[in-house]
């Protein structure tokens, strides 16, 4: 098959895939207003499906996005990618993309080159930006691209702020907030058409007590440059790299971090992801000692300790019982939404 044949090539995936007129998605213009007024250029909203929650490790399998133009217009845009690698059972289980599905389809060396074609300099939104952000910037690197020049803002990270009635900030349950219709979730364009309503309501909805300036830097999380990738460690350091096989089974492992409240002594957690950011790459990793999810610097962590099977034991059952002491569930201290990530710094 040639290249201007590949299924979902994203030259042709406005009048395919992602046809408005197929998904019969609407835009109100109310929300178009909110958007221009915060952006009068225009923006793109975004999002990703991939292999696993590590972009240091896992792949992009679909992207998807909306763009509204200075005019008011709406552009969409969408295509799967073909990973190189066998997608996991239990993220297929998440967004239902099989490995037959992007077998004929372009690799993200095609893919990427047409998705910045399609943003432009316009400003980018993502929910819980950082996270798709750390796939797109660890691809550029891989390619020996230039990132886009333009500015980040976080959907999640408004909805945060914006003093919602919500019960969390996941993208499905701001969208039943808001009584935005959700037709496929998890995947990536339907996510970014919410996501833009989302970011569109948050705009609107505090703008009424809060200034333009104060809501756009709330918003934003980082302006990129075409050079940033060159000055962006993507290294993972030799000590390190124990990790990478522990990311898929999370299984536990110890870590010393110069940080936080256990600061030079080993903790115990279980690795999620690795995630390159201009900051620089964090293990993004469940801390057993507090149940919460944290964002470790590369650059501070001083040694991880691989454990023994007994060592492995004995930590599980103490995860299960604070678990059983808080009236949580296991399922709750694994983040299976990506919304969930938090990427601050610990």
């Amino acid at each position: 098959m040639g290249k201007g044949q590949k299924q979902n090539s994203l030259d042709h995936t406005t009048s395919s895939a992602a046809s408005e007129s197929n998904l019969k998605l609407h835009l109100p213009e109310n929300e178009i207003r909110a958007i221009l007024n915060f952006f009068p250029r225009g923006v793109v909203a975004f999002d990703l499906e991939t292999t696993g929650f590590s972009p240091m490790t896992d792949k992009i399998i679909e992207i998807g996005a909306l763009k509204i133009t200075a005019d008011g217009a709406i552009s969409p845009w969408q295509s799967l990618v073909n990973p190189r690698v066998i997608i996991p059972n239990n993220t297929i289980d998440i967004h239902h993309i099989t490995n037959e599905m992007v077998a004929s389809s372009p690799t993200i060396s095609e893919i990427l080159p047409a998705f910045i074609r399609f943003t432009g300099d316009l400003p980018i939104v993502a929910h819980n930006a950082k996270f798709d952000l750390g796939f797109i910037l660890f691809s550029l690197r891989e390619l020996d691209m230039n990132a886009p020049d333009c500015e980040i803002f976080d959907s999640c990270r408004l909805a945060r702020k914006a003093g919602l009635k919500s019960a969390n900030n996941k993208l499905a349950t701001l969208a039943e907030h808001f009584a935005i219709p959700l037709a496929q979730h998890h995947r990536a364009f339907y996510d970014a058409f919410v996501c833009m309503r989302v970011f569109a309501k948050c705009l609107d909805s505090m703008s009424n007590t809060t200034n333009f300036s104060t809501i756009l830097d709330i918003a934003r999380i980082y302006r990129l440059s075409p050079r940033l990738i060159d000055k962006i460690n993507m290294d993972i350091p030799l000590g390190l790299r124990p990790l990478i096989p522990r990311l898929a089974s999370q299984e536990l492992v110890e870590i010393r971090y110069d940080g936080g409240s256990h600061k030079g002594n080993f903790r115990p957690i279980k690795p999620v992801a690795l995630i390159p950011l201009p900051s620089g790459p964090v293990l993004y990793a469940l801390c057993i000692h507090s149940l919460t999810n944290k964002s470790f610097a590369l650059r501070k962590i001083l040694e991880v300790k691989l454990l023994s099977s007994e060592e492995i034991d004995k930590w599980q059952k103490y995860l299960e019982e604070k678990v059983q002491a808080q009236n949580q569930t296991n399922k709750s201290t694994t983040p299976l939404d990506k919304s969930d990530i938090n990427l601050e710094e610990n």
